[in-house]
């Protein structure tokens, strides 16, 4: 059976359920569950399907999914390069953090770490990080987003206005080679681009599914000058574009800084 037969099959089952389930799918195709959940690697890559915990569903660009389920997909992934990012955090820096999956990986590496102070909209990344005594948390105040646990609203934009930072460790949403990086709300894309403004370094936490993807909202220009954490580099037209630009990609496999 060829893998197209087998992805158009999980499509058709997509458009005809809402959802497909990897058990499911596999037995119906007389396959291993190893063999669709390639599949199902390859459709999110396409900006096909939304990976969840046992399955997938129909991807929509004004559509994120909770961080609950993307906490459950690509786990690896998101420690070792959130890993990378916390490598970052100097004695006595003040760092902001905002809300996701990945930057919740990164926040883990942290506790333990002394003399820093983090400010986040993220009432998880708050609560873990507020376990650690030498670490210094602000958490903005707002209304709490159903979804992802995070501080939201004009009181938080206003609430982190008023800061400096020396390193700020935030999500994406996809990243596009002629949109650039994007975003699903413009409520989050305007918080990072404030966060741009009021950092010394801002890093963008991106697993590399996030590459070659679109969502609703341009947030930064392929071109803007930043740093970038990613589980591997990124493929063409990325690494071209982005090398070009100046633009810092941070990756696990050897924990050193590539330019270009």
């Amino acid at each position: 059976m060829s893998t197209n037969y087998r992805q158009d099959e999980i499509r058709r089952q997509l458009a005809a359920n809402g959802r497909v389930r990897v058990e499911a799918i596999a037995q119906s195709l007389d396959v291993s569950t190893e063999t669709i959940r390639r599949d199902l690697t390859d459709l999110e890559a396409k900006g096909l399907v939304r990976r969840i915990h046992g399955g997938a569903v129909p991807f929509h660009v004004d559509q994120e999914p909770t961080v609950a389920e993307r906490a459950r997909v690509r786990t690896r992934e998101k420690s070792l390069l959130g890993a990378v990012a916390a490598d970052l955090a100097e004695n006595g820096m003040s760092i902001f953090i905002d809300a996701g999956s990945t930057q919740s990986a990164c926040a883990r590496h942290l506790i333990g770490r002394a003399n820093l102070t983090v400010t986040t909209n993220s009432l998880d990344i708050a609560a873990s990080l507020s376990q650690s005594p030498g670490i210094r948390v602000r958490v903005a105040p707002g209304i709490v987003r159903k979804g992802d646990n995070a501080m939201s609203g004009q009181d938080a934009i206003s609430y982190i206005e008023r800061f400096a930072f020396d390193l700020a460790l935030v999500g994406i949403g996809a990243c596009d080679s002629e949109l650039g990086w994007m975003d699903f709300e413009e409520e989050e894309a305007n918080l990072r681009r404030l966060v741009l403004r009021r950092a010394s370094r801002l890093v963008i936490l991106a697993d590399s599914s996030k590459f070659g993807r679109r969502a609703a909202v341009r947030t930064y220009p392929i071109t803007q000058a930043l740093t970038v954490a990613t589980d591997r580099l990124p493929p063409a037209p990325f690494s071209g574009v982005l090398g070009n630009s100046g633009v810092s990609v941070l990756v696990p496999k050897n924990l050193r800084e590539v330019r270009g």
